[in-house]
């Protein structure tokens, strides 16, 4: 893993992305710039997320002799990682108060559903979505049907595509009413099966036949130029419902991906820590995000959104160097005691 410093420091950037889209950080300052920020930058995010997962899980499960023991330890450890945070979040996500209401058994039926189908808290989605498309990407390995299955996933990606991004385009017809129905029960198409299967699976082509493409890097820039070409046509328009999908995601994301592994970083340099950090900061940042405009409501401190962001970023940052330093000791500790 450590071969590949260049994504740990780009994985890096994007958690600190999330956090300011989940704070519109610009949205104060000039509002074309926050849209482009939220609708474009933000949602470079995702992918990368999807495919590292993709390219660095089929590497270790392609060099790895019982492949179903390490898939079912790679579950175990995302399940475990996003029950403990959905414990974090059950008080702000589960309305406790409703519970002494006499509706408790239904509260509770569709709280454990959020938590299966949607996600537990409004950014925790990304587990449940990518347990799922691991768990398909899997299965593509073991039963050798992994170009077959990324088809499948093409024409996914682009019914989820369909029923947001460019949803406008079905008003008032019988898919609409389809959608509709789907999202009563699911609420959108931003999860495993319609976004990251795709995704996840492209990285995972570039962990099975990994070389460098000619022009990667501008191939890049071409593509996300068409990519925000696209988000501002659709913007102008009023045509999505929310904007995780676009048609020059795709070919943006592998190339820059492919770009993005082969960039060289000195062996002197330890990128190991942003890896880690990284991951703290996308789960512990929630915790932020509600408690920084309590904090500063309070002190009637001078406040916007990217005194927001850099307040929940630095405090993100801290708190999840502070998990990464000490939960080592922490593991000793409950094995100790044990």
């Amino acid at each position: 893993m450590d071969k590949y410093k260049s994504l740990d420091i780009v994985k890096f950037i994007c958690a600190i992305f999330v956090i300011a889209g989940h704070t519109q950080a610009l949205i104060d300052i000039n509002n074309i710039a926050n849209i482009f920020l939220c609708n474009v930058l933000v949602r470079i995010v995702v992918p990368v997320f999807f495919m590292s997962s993709g390219f660095l899980f089929f590497k270790k499960i392609n060099n790895t002799v019982d492949k179903k023991k390490y898939y079912i330890k790679y579950i175990k450890k995302l399940l475990l990682l996003y029950i403990i945070w959905t414990l974090v979040f059950i008080y702000w996500d589960l309305p406790i108060s409703a519970l002494f209401q006499g509706n408790s058994i239904e509260i509770i039926f569709c709280y454990l559903w959020k938590i299966i189908f949607i996600g537990s808290s409004f950014y925790l989605w990304f587990i449940p979505a990518l347990i799922f498309s691991i768990s398909l990407l899997y299965f593509s390995i073991v039963t050798n049907k992994e170009n077959f299955l990324l088809v499948i996933s093409i024409i996914f990606y682009l019914i989820g595509l369909i029923g947001e991004s460019y949803f406008g385009f079905i008003k008032d017809t019988n898919v609409e009413s389809v959608f509709r129905k789907y999202f009563y029960y699911f609420s959108t198409t931003r999860n495993g099966l319609f976004l990251g299967w795709l995704l996840l699976f492209i990285g995972a082509k570039h962990g099975k036949i990994l070389f460098k493409i000619k022009y990667s890097g501008i191939l890049s820039i071409v593509f996300f130029l068409l990519l925000t070409l696209e988000s501002y046509i659709l913007h102008k328009l009023n045509i999505p419902k929310d904007y995780n999908f676009y048609i020059f995601l795709i070919p943006f994301s592998y190339y820059f991906f492919n770009w993005v592994i082969f960039i060289n970083v000195k062996d002197t340099i330890n990128t190991g820590i942003l890896r880690k950090i990284s991951i703290n900061i996308y789960f512990s940042h929630g915790i932020f995000l509600i408690l920084i405009p309590k904090i500063f409501s309070k002190f009637n401190w001078p406040y916007n959104s990217f005194i927001f962001f850099l307040s929940s970023s630095i405090t993100s940052i801290i708190f999840s160097f502070i998990l990464y330093r000490y939960s080592h000791k922490l593991k000793l500790l409950i094995k100790n005691w044990a």
